[in-house]
């Protein structure tokens, strides 16, 4: 057998342990081998303690100790042997109790551990032989007792052989989820959590690049917007009636140039969204909450398939609801799309509507968009990013119209729908540039840039000089002549930076 994996416990002969007493152990063997001591055991390398044999069944084996000082004792293993059924599972015990005295004592007045075995024993560590390992609550004490009732007699090998035991200090809380990592964009919120395990109250205590975060003391550290100072490496102490252990770091970073799906705004199943109607949907597929940041190991669980084969026009459906109501400020919808079959999977028009305080019915139209086919994507799967007048409710409704039928593929894919109280930002990037053209004179000319990066802002510009009052996404010109004639551009810019649009030439045709 192999020699248990941990030595120099709190009860090890190492750090002072003395045996004060025992019941009858065999010649060669030893009480203190229990606790780590060497030599007693007749050559064979191993440190046992072995029980008198022949014993009447219930008999109690015991040891006492002492170490030299008082221990706060918070974990017991234990080590032993068993023959199984091939002998009468002897060297077996039906039950160990494990005592100590409380201060100014003069008896075992406090019990640590009660464990029963199974026969023959089951083991966690067959290789150690090792058959418990507890969290026990914590007892402080210097004078400890060991009783070992008698299992069975009558084969001759029937007295308990004991290993090891070994006791440790109070463990720590045990973190059983670390707070994950996130990247967002600006404005946007993100949540840190942490789950644990420990005795007692469990108490939280967030930290950003070590410093302490002031009043921030739940399990759920949330960020309602985020900027440049709150990015970091975030941490969290959880401190039980014992003892600290920390969970982290985790690391907040902003990116500017690219969009990312949120886990936790406003519609997210982590922040509290329940779907309370939906319309038919692929069964091997993603859920309505797939909409809504629901992920699992199934297939595409992460996404709504609604359901294939219907007709051209069919309305698609979901409802939601939030724990309390909110102002929604910012959409974004992820969608995919089959340019190749016949723009399959993409729908004709969405129409996301609310109820109004008091109603019961979805009375107030928050958005009505309908995309291009084959869609037009603002970032990997990004089709809307659009900022509303600010609706409070905390009922909604989407509606997804069918586009086409026919190819079998043809119900809508939906990758996420995020709602912001905030207005998330990148760096502005032009989707497409005005383009040139070649007009008669006195022709209207219009000019259009497509753009995204949220909060936008716009300023037309002819050969390099900006035009007064030409401020929106388009620009037109009416009555063109040759004075006209020249290269247009647009600048795009928010708070985070700006971008020039490719020049667009307008040519005025003799």
């Amino acid at each position: 057998m192999a020699q248990p994996s941990v030595s120099n416990d709190l009860w090890d002969v190492s750090q002072g342990t003395v045996v004060t007493g025992s019941s009858d152990i065999l010649p060669g063997y030893s009480a203190a081998a229990m606790f780590g001591e060497f030599g007693q055991n007749n050559g064979f390398g191993l440190t046992w303690t072995y029980f008198n044999d022949n014993q009447p069944a219930g008999t109690v084996h015991y040891v006492e100790w002492e170490t030299p000082g008082d221990v706060k004792v918070g974990r017991v293993r234990l080590h032993a042997f068993g023959d199984g059924p091939s002998l009468n599972n002897g060297r077996e015990f039906n039950q160990v109790t494990i005592k100590a005295k409380s201060a100014d004592s003069s008896d075992y007045d406090i019990t640590v551990l009660t464990f029963t075995p199974s026969h023959p024993y089951t083991y966690i560590d067959a290789a150690s032989a090792l058959i418990v390992d507890e969290l026990i609550p914590a007892v402080t004490s210097r004078s400890f007792r060991a009783e070992f009732v008698q299992y069975q007699a009558g084969n001759g090998w029937d007295g308990p052989r004991i290993v090891e035991m070994d006791a440790f200090p109070v463990p720590p809380p045990q973190i059983t989820q670390q707070p994950q990592s996130a990247v967002v964009n600006f404005a946007m919120p993100v949540v840190f959590s942490v789950q644990a395990t420990g005795a007692g109250t469990l108490h939280y205590q967030w930290f950003r690049d070590g410093l302490l975060l002031e009043g921030k003391t739940l399990p759920t550290l949330r960020i309602n917007s985020a900027t440049a100072l709150d990015q970091g490496a975030y941490s969290v102490s959880v401190t039980d009636d014992n003892s600290t252990a920390v969970a982290g770091p985790a690391t907040l970073t902003l990116d500017f140039l690219n969009v990312h799906q949120s886990s936790a705004d406003l519609w997210d199943v982590n922040s509290g969204v329940i779907i309370t109607a939906s319309s038919g949907y692929l069964t091997h597929a993603g859920t309505p909450e797939g909409m809504f940041g629901r992920f699992s190991a199934d297939w595409e669980s992460h996404l709504t398939y609604f359901a294939d084969n219907q007709p051209t026009g069919t309305v698609h459906s979901v409802e939601w609801t939030i724990p309390s109501p909110a102002s929604v400020r910012t959409l974004r919808l992820f969608a995919y799309g089959d340019p190749f079959l016949n723009n399959g999977r993409e729908f004709d028009s969405l129409t996301v509507r609310a109820k109004s305080a008091g109603s019961s019915v979805f009375d107030v139209v928050v958005v009505t968009f309908k995309p291009s086919h084959p869609y037009t994507f603002l970032d990997g799967t990004l089709i809307l990013d659009l900022e509303i007048p600010p609706i409070v409710a905390s009922a909604f409704r989407a509606e997804f119209t069918q586009y086409t039928a026919g190819n079998g593929f043809d119900g809508p894919r939906i990758v996420e729908f995020d709602a912001f109280e905030t207005r998330p930002l990148l760096r502005p990037t032009v989707i497409s540039s005005p383009e040139s053209q070649t007009l008669p004179k006195n022709s209207t000319v219009l000019f259009k840039v497509l753009a995204r990066g949220g909060s936008l802002g716009y300023q037309w510009k002819f050969m390099g000089q900006n035009i007064n009052g030409a401020t929106s996404d388009s620009l037109q010109l009416k009555h063109v002549k040759a004075k006209n004639q020249g290269y247009y551009t647009v600048e795009v810019s928010n708070p985070a930076g700006s971008v020039t649009s490719t020049p667009a030439l307008l040519l005025i045709a003799p």
